[in-house]
Formats: structure tokens, C-alpha cells, sequence
């Protein structure tokens, strides 16, 4: 049962208390619980109490920000963080990281690593493998989970931003196999006698499984032999020297050897993971760009085979977003019997964070460039009202990112660029003194950028998913629900980046017309206070 004096903080608000009584009056009757709570609730301090209630549990979220800000709200230590390899430095060399550290192919370097607590990584692991709350990413845990054997399962596991899961286990199990890339990359077919190279370096022309079935096959052996070979390389390469004594040239070699492993790697993965599944025919495979694009349609049994499992006893969902339950349920095939739903109105004045509805046009593909110069335009008229403040443009795409930072002559617009990510971008943002206005299309989730961080947000298009996506296509023949509640869910996230709390406010202008055909046929989805935000006329 829920210890309610693990809460972290002196007062409790009324809404956890809620959320909190029916986890607590409900937790001997389901496995699973979905919780959907607006921003501001607090969920993050209900994840905090549920999961110090029980010995240990997982705590997983969508980005690397979120990890840093749960640590950074609940600095206790008992909750203990872990990324991937590739954020640690490695303590041999600076040039390295601990993805590509030399104590990967050198077992007797990696145990003196290990027993001198030298690497940063393994250092971060033992951490968060003996605290109370492992905190880690999606990406890490399920990666992690299904070829480390260092984990074990936990009591609970808090599945954070989980209108993302779907997303998140997609995008780990998909792959895409080029036999032209491969052969480029790690000259996969050297050593295939010619007639036998002719067939497998040209795949298959047609859908499905079974007609590719024998050609993936034996693509598979080859990439298992290629795999094996590399690692023997970088042996070879150290040929039992420690870090310190390689050359620059040597140490190029492993580097440039280890990278062709780690990709490698995570396609065998991935190829390991299709050839498990025991749906194999319903997934897209599909020929595309002299390859096969390769991807589950439904989610639902990876995720009880890769992470159902490392839950002993409770799994929890929680999210601002989920919308249609109903739909989220039967894609992850939770049972209803075994699921409880728990739903929460947001607690904040609608009037503090207004969505006003900024006509400029249409905003779908054959319309853009018509409507590209209205936008900008408007954008402008919207800047010229904030002069001071700092913002956000959720742009939708990065070309419409791109004409807003080459059309608009405004210095507080900044974008990512190619030596740049979000963590750097948002950190530019937070501390600089000058009211800056970030311009992304990727930051609709996992940006706190509460009070004076952003006073006005516009929303240039819906961001719907792209329909050259092959499975976007297929699930909607599916569920034609499911494709705009995909958009809906990014839209309320964006909508929630900025308005932070009961005090803050901020506002946010939509600027796509077909926002008011949307959210009208969907109104049923949203919460009440959700609605009280829109205003329907121009401002």
C-alpha cells in the first residue's frame, strides 16, 4: 500500500491527494493504473511517493531533460539517474566516451575500471542499480533491459510521458536494412561467392514477411559474422595496450572500428528483436529506397514481452495527455479487468493561459506555401506585442522553422542548429538575460519553461505525424482515432510548455485554421478546463 508520508513536500495539494486515495484504495484490485493529470497537478511528486512507498522501483520518462529535472526536484538520493553510455566521459581519454571506451573489448581494463570506481558510467549504474528509484529514459531502458543482464525487476514501474510509449517502443524495434549501405558501411558482402552476392545484394521487390522471409534470413547470418569480426578488430587494435600508450593513429582505428560495431549492434538488436516476435506477419516490411523498411504496427506485445515483465507487482501510466483512454489501453492490450483509469481536472485559472485562435490559413501540405507569407506576418504582429518577453514558436516543421528565422529580422529568434540539440538550445534560452524566443518543431514535450521563460507561445501548424509514413498509413486504416489523437497529444503538450503552476500565465496563439474543425468533431476527448482556455476570435 501507498505510504503517504513518503510525500516530499510539507503540503499536499488536493488533487494528489485524490490521485493519491484511489492508487492506495484500488492497489490490491488492478496491475495496471493509467493516470491522466493536467500540468500542475504534480505528478512528478506522485511518482516521488509511490514509488518511496515500495523497496524499489523504475521510474522511466521520455527525455534526458526530464531525468535531469526529477533529480533536480527531489535531490534526496534516492533517486538515482542513468543515461546511456555515450554521456559519460571515459577516465582513460578524453576523446572517448565510455560508448566507445576501450574497456568494451578489454575485459581485464574493464574489471580494473570497475574495482577502482574510475568510470563515470559503471559508477552512475551501481548507483541507480542500489537506490530505491532507478531513473533512466525509454530509449536507455528499453535498450538496456532487453541486453543487460544487470538488471532485475522491480516492485513498480512508472511509465512517465506515456502518450510516448507507443512512439518510444516504434521507434527502438524499427530498422531499416539497405544491402547497398551495409556493404558500404561494413562491407558486409566480401566474402559471398558472386552468384549468392547478386541475390542478397537486392532485396526483395514485394510486402510482407513471408515473400522476404528467407532473404532476411540470411542478411541476418551475415550481419551476425560482420558483428563477431568487428569486435575481433578491436581487440586487435589494442592488441594489449592500455589507452595511454596508443597513438593518435591507433586510436583513431579503435574509434573509428568501435563506431561500425555499436551501429551494427544495435541492428542486430533489432533484428533479434523481429525474429522473437511472434507477430512477425502483421508487422510493415516494405521495400523502400533499395532496401526494406522494417516496423511493428501494434505495440502491444513487445511491450508485455520487453517491459510488462520488469514489474513484479504494479505498472503505472501517467501523462497530461492521453485523451483517448480507451484507444491507449487496447494498443498496449492492457486487460480491462486488470485496469483502472484515473482521471483529474487541471487546477489552473483557464483565463491565465488563454489558447486564442489566430486564423491565418490552412496549413496542410498542398496549402503551405500559399499560406507560408500570412504566417510570417503574423508571427511578426504576435512578436510586436512581446517585446520584452521571452517565448517559444512551436513551428511544426524545420522548414517552416527555418523561413521563420530567415524571413523575420527579429535577433531574439533561436533555433537549433548542426552543432546543437534541445538540451543545449533550452540551456541557451534559460540562461540568457535577453528575452530570446526559441523557434522548434521538437519541443512540444519536456520543456519547463515556466514563468518569465515563456509568456507567449504560438502553435504555427497542428502537428500531425506525416502521412509518408508507411505505418502512420497502416494505423489509420486501422483506427482512424488513433491519427488525431497522436496530434491532439503533442498539441496539449505544447500547449502546457509554458504555464507552469497556479501562479504562472502565459499565452498561446494557434495560428492553423483547421484547429476549430478539429477540436470541435474531438471535443469529447478534452478536459473541461481545456476548453475554457479557447477563445474563438481573433485577438
Amino acid at each position: 500500500m501507498i505510504d503517504f508520508t513518503k510525500f516530499p513536500y510539507l503540503e499536499m495539494r488536493e488533487t494528489q491527494k485524490e490521485i493519491l486515495d484511489k492508487l492506495n484504495d484500488n492497489w490490491d484490485r488492478f496491475r495496471f493504473f493509467v493516470i491522466e493529470a493536467p500540468t500542475g497537478v504534480g505528478k512528478s511528486a506522485i511518482a516521488k511517493t509511490v514509488c518511496s512507498s515500495f523497496r524499489n522501483a523504475f521510474l522511466v520518462t521520455a527525455t534526458k531533460q526530464l531525468q535531469d529535472q526529477y533529480i533536480a526536484d527531489f535531490p534526496d538520493g534516492s533517486i538515482k539517474s542513468i543515461k546511456g553510455r555515450v554521456n559519460y566521459p571515459c577516465d582513460f581519454n578524453q576523446r572517448l566516451n565510455c560508448e566507445i571506451g576501450p574497456c568494451m573489448v578489454n575485459k581485464q581494463l574493464l574489471k580494473e575500471c570497475r574495482i577502482n570506481c574510475n568510470c563515470p558510467y559503471y559508477n552512475a549504474r551501481d548507483k541507480a542499480l542500489n537506490a530505491n528509484v532507478a531513473l533512466t529514459s525509454y530509449a536507455y531502458f528499453l535498450r538496456s533491459t532487453e541486453c543487460g543482464h544487470f538488471w532485475r525487476e522491480r516492485n513498480v514501474l512508472i511509465l512517465d510521458e506515456c502518450h510516448l510509449l507507443e512512439q518510444q517502443i516504434t521507434s527502438w524495434a524499427a530498422f531499416f536494412l539497405s544491402p547497398r549501405d551495409l556493404h558500404l558501411k561494413y562491407n558486409l558482402f566480401e566474402e559471398v561467392p558472386f552468384d549468392k552476392f547478386v541475390g542478397l545484394s537486392i532485396p526483395p521487390e514485394e510486402a510482407g514477411y513471408p515473400i522476404n522471409k528467407i532473404w532476411l534470413g540470411n542478411i541476418w547470418d551475415l550481419i551476425v559474422k560482420k558483428r563477431d569480426d568487428l569486435f575481433k578488430d578491436m581487440e586487435i587494435s589494442l592488441n594489449g595496450k592500455q589507452p595511454d600508450d596508443l597513438i593518435e593513429e591507433e586510436l583513431d582505428e579503435l574509434i573509428s572500428t568501435h563506431k561500425d560495431y555499436y551501429e551494427i549492434d544495435k541492428l542486430y538488436k533489432r533484428l533479434h528483436v523481429f525474429f522473437s516476435a511472434t507477430d512477425k506477419e502483421s508487422w510493415i516490411i516494405e521495400p523502400e529506397n533499395d532496401g526494406l523498411n522494417i516496423q511493428p504496427v501494434n505495440v502491444g506485445s513487445l511491450f508485455f514481452k520487453y517491459v510488462n515483465n520488469w514489474a513484479s507487482s504494479k505498472i503505472i501510466f501517467m501523462s497530461a495527455t492521453i485523451l483517448d483512454v480507451k484507444g491507449f489501453c487496447e494498443e498496449l492490450g492492457l486487460p480491462k479487468e486488470q485496469t483502472a483509469i484515473i482521471r483529474a481536472e487541471s487546477t489552473f485559472d483557464p483565463q491565465k493561459s488563454p489558447i486564442v485562435y489566430y486564423p491565418t490559413g490552412p496549413m496542410n501540405y498542398k496549402s503551405l506555401d500559399k499560406t507560408l507569407p500570412k504566417v510570417l506576418e503574423s508571427i511578426k504582429d504576435i512578436l510586436a506585442k512581446y517585446p520584452n518577453d521571452k517565448g517559444i514558436i512551436h513551428s511544426g516543421n524545420y522548414k517552416i522553422t527555418q523561413a521563420i528565422c530567415d524571413n523575420i529580422n527579429d535577433s531574439r529568434l533561436i533555433m537549433k542548429d548542426n552543432n546543437s540539440n534541445n538540451e543545449k538550445l533550452l540551456r541557451y534560452h534559460i540562461n540568457n538575460s535577453n528575452p530570446t524566443v526559441l523557434v522548434s518543431p521538437s519541443l512540444t514535450t519536456g520543456a519547463d519553461l515556466k514563468d518569465d521563460l515563456s509568456r507567449f507561445q504560438i502553435m504555427v501548424k497542428l502537428p500531425w505525424i506525416s502521412l509518408t509514413d508507411k505505418r502512420v498509413k497502416k494505423k489509420i486504416e486501422l483506427n482512424e482515432n488513433w491519427y488525431s489523437a497522436e496530434m491532439f497529444r503533442s498539441f496539449m503538450q505544447a500547449s502546457g510548455r509554458s504555464t507552469r503552476s497556479d501562479n504562472d500565465w502565459s499565452i498561446t496563439y494557434v495560428l492553423d485554421s483547421s484547429f476549430y474543425y478539429w477540436v470541435h468533431k474531438y471535443q469529447h476527448w478534452f478536459p473541461k478546463q481545456f476548453l475554457k482556455r479557447i477563445v474563438w476570435k481573433k485577438d
